[in-house]
This record gives C-alpha cells, sequence and structure tokens, in this order.
C-alpha cells in the first residue's frame, strides 16, 4: 500500500491518520 518510513513512530502516525480520515469518511458518508 505504502512505502514503510524510516521510522517506526512516523509508520504508526501515518496509519493513525489513515484511520482518522477512514472514519471521518464513514462518518460523513452515513
Amino acid at each position: 500500500k505504502y512505502m514503510p518510513r524510516r521510522k517506526t513512530g512516523e509508520e504508526m502516525n501515518f496509519t493513525y491518520v489513515e484511520c482518522l480520515l477512514y472514519t471521518f469518511h464513514h462518518l460523513a458518508h452515513k
């Protein structure tokens, strides 16, 4: 899906943002 970052923290942050965006989109769609 996406290239792994050099830092694990960055990867976790990216996943967190992706989850947030997904949740926001899901809520907005309803």
